[in-house]
């Protein structure tokens, strides 16, 4: 979670011209932004804004098995020489591990508050722009939503009882809303529209609706959309968010 809370001057200032221009599609390495977070976090963590138990990043997913590669590299020669450690704040809150584990639900979720929080710190100016780097760090940083949609209907089927019609509609529209964003057409995957506040709202339904083993999961999510109701209500007007997290 508290590696969406990385949006520092300079990270803003590696992806704004691929996100601004649409012409270069630059990619950031994640674990400098797992280094900022973990700054930034742990002074959110001091300064009282968590009432509620940060996730354990190091867990394991419910959905997905993580990968080191976080031990490959010039990243892992560091961690060698410095310590696992290094750099960071509050080792407790933080390691280099959240890297490979950065795909659950959890994090999903509190990655989702943490630049929607960022963002109503700021001028309504800026606040697409960002979240336009948001969503662009969503799409090549971590797993797709895509996949992570899927995954979860996948688990959730398989339980007794499956989804319901119900929920297979919602399933099936979220569906359709990621397809543009994975298109190579730049202007489309990263456009920032009352769609990209659509289907955010539909993989936080899922995150709220579906059955998770963390009991962290839907208080982060209900968080998040509530963050996100009073954003779109503000700035972008979006009827559609209102109804849908009503």
């Amino acid at each position: 979670a508290a590696f969406a809370a990385s949006l520092l001057p300079l990270a803003i200032k590696e992806v704004a011209t691929s996100v601004h221009q649409n012409t270069v599609d630059r990619k950031v390495p994640l674990h400098k932004f797992v280094i900022a977070a973990n700054n930034v976090s742990a002074r959110f963590n001091e300064d009282g804004y968590f009432t509620a138990r940060l996730p354990d990043l190091k867990e394991a997913s419910s959905f997905h098995s993580g990968k080191a590669a976080f031990q490959k590299g010039e990243l892992a020669a560091a961690y060698a020489l410095k310590g696992a450690n290094a750099g960071h704040v509050d080792p407790k809150l933080f390691t280099g591990d959240v890297v490979s584990h950065c795909l659950s639900s959890e994090v999903l979720s509190g990655a989702l508050a943490y630049f929607v929080y960022f963002i109503r710190t700021v001028g309504s100016a800026a606040h697409l722009e960002l979240l336009a780097l948001c969503i662009h760090l969503l799409c090549h940083g971590i797993k797709p939503l895509e996949m992570k949609v899927q995954l979860i209907a996948s688990k959730i089927r398989r339980k007794k009882g499956g989804l319901g019609a119900a929920a297979e509609s919602d399933l099936r529209a979220a569906q359709r809303l990621l397809l543009p964003i994975y298109s190579y057409k730049v202007s489309s995957r990263l456009a920032v529209s009352s769609e990209m506040y659509s289907l955010i709202s539909a993989a936080l339904r899922c995150l709220l609706t579906f059955e998770q083993s963390g009991p962290l999961v839907p208080v982060m999510a209900r968080y998040t959309a509530l963050l996100m109701r009073e954003r779109a209500a503000v700035d972008m007007n979006n009827i559609g968010l209102l109804v849908a997290l009503a």
